[in-house]
């Protein structure tokens, strides 16, 4: 069964498994900075105090770029085997946020690069 507070951030995420049974659940973060979840997850998501794991450190070498370049991945590995449910709800909220904010620095971005110089 999908736990409901992932249900009600689908807009952040599709989620891409999700079994009767486990310890994971797949997430693929929408919208995000160049569909790449490493540094959102590593960086901005451990400011936050919620830990993923990247998709990019499942991927076989074969599918990674050649040394020197960052891989991409939008996918995001959560664990809930020890979880409590309000844990799950308060690293859901906080990853929601993560993403957001991301998003709203990216649009940003973009609205800089295309307005005319002063």
């Amino acid at each position: 069964m999908i736990h409901p507070s992932l249900i009600n951030t689908r807009h952040v995420w599709n989620i891409q498994s999700a079994n009767e049974a486990g310890m994971f659940c797949w997430l693929k973060l929408k919208g995000i900075p160049n569909d790449d979840s490493l540094g959102l997850v590593k960086v901005k998501a451990v400011d936050a105090k919620v830990l993923f794991v990247p998709g990019v450190e499942f991927m076989p070498s074969n599918h990674r770029k050649p040394v020197g370049q960052s891989p991409v991945c939008p996918f995001v590995r959560a664990s809930f085997s020890t979880a409590t449910e309000a844990d799950m709800e308060e690293a859901v909220r906080r990853l929601a946020a993560v993403v957001r904010e991301a998003r709203a620095e990216a649009e940003e971005g973009l609205a800089c690069r295309c307005r005319p110089p002063c």
